[in-house]
């Protein structure tokens, strides 16, 4: 009786085995005449891999570094990071609290040390957090403008940026027209201030970026006077990309300037609903005449433009 009852349990486990293999086997057909195509499925994940590296300006579709500027939201204020080939510039950090968000993301790029930071004028929408993004990193090089004494300014922010950078081992770089550096393989020319102008805002520090036959145009917070001093002097600001100046304010980007760079795109860093109408109409329709690629971070929140010397991608969080 007991032999039997063996038997039976055998012959059942059997069964149970050969059941559960032709189910496998089953299983097989169907995904391999139904299924998705795995090498599909690799190919759109390190797809999408690549385009997260390509918008941290690591890689470009060649798996080659390139270059990528990123635009980042500070409310009304300004704030970009150029990082090129492993290299990396700052130009400016917005307000005071907003220096967590600008430490935060450049970690999250890998960052670790900033080759140049560039504060374009001393006002508080563009310097105030700078200061203790300054003490958060090894920073090489810093340009600053030599400003008249008359506008040299006295208030906090300013006063704790110069402390930072006294207390660092940090080169200064007075900001003359002219000048040109190296950022990895890009070349950084500064536009301005070319003169002094009659208020900080059109004494902004401006530069160039230039990258295998791409261009990047940094405004600061020049407005038309700036803007004029510019023209006067000659220097070429043909642009591909274009920082608008003074958070897209009517009294900048006037029609003559804006003609002289032809921008392909156009980027405007300022706060949702801020009290000063940032945007002005007048200002976004003269942009209008020579693209309708333009970006907002009141509207699209960080934005990256990538550029591999073929061609220029944007990505944003629209928030």
């Amino acid at each position: 009786m007991q032999s039997q009852t063996k038997e039976k349990r055998k012959s059942k486990k059997l069964l149970i085995f050969a059941f559960c293999f032709f189910l496998v086997f089953l299983a097989g057909i169907i995904f391999k005449f139904f299924g998705p195509n795995i090498s599909e499925i690799d190919e759109k994940v390190s797809s999408a891999y690549s385009d997260i590296r390509y918008s941290l300006g690591l890689m470009d579709d060649s798996g080659q570094n390139d270059i990528a500027v990123h635009f980042l939201y500070v409310g009304q204020g300004d704030c970009e990071i150029v990082i090129c080939e492993g290299h990396t510039m700052l130009i400016d950090a917005g307000e005071s609290g907003n220096e967590q968000k600008v430490i935060d993301y450049l970690h999250n790029c890998g960052i670790t040390t900033l080759d140049y930071v560039v504060p374009t004028h001393p006002h508080s929408d563009h310097i105030g957090a700078l200061p203790y993004v300054i003490d958060s990193f090894k920073v090489k090089n810093i340009l600053m403008a030599s400003l008249p004494d008359e506008l040299v300014p006295t208030y906090y922010c300013y006063s704790k940026l110069l402390n930072s950078v006294s207390d660092s081992d940090i080169n200064v770089i007075t900001a003359r027209s002219g000048i040109k550096f190296s950022l990895g393989g890009a070349m950084v020319t500064v536009i301005a201030p070319y003169e002094y102008g009659s208020d900080l805002n059109n004494n902004s520090i401006v530069i160039r970026v230039d990258y295998k036959g791409g261009s990047f145009l940094f405004q600061g917070d020049a407005e038309i006077e700036e803007e004029e001093s510019i023209l006067s002097s000659g220097i070429d600001i043909d642009c591909d990309v274009i920082k608008i100046g003074h958070h897209g304010g009517s009294s900048s980007s006037n029609e003559k300037y804006l003609k002289a760079v032809s921008p392909e795109i156009a980027v405007i860093s300022c706060g949702k609903n801020n009290e000063y109408g940032h945007p002005h109409d007048k200002t976004t329709k003269r942009i209008r005449v020579y693209t309708d690629n333009i970006y907002r971070t009141d509207l699209l929140s960080d934005i990256v433009i990538s550029y591999n010397g073929k061609e220029y991608k944007v990505y944003f969080d629209q928030k």
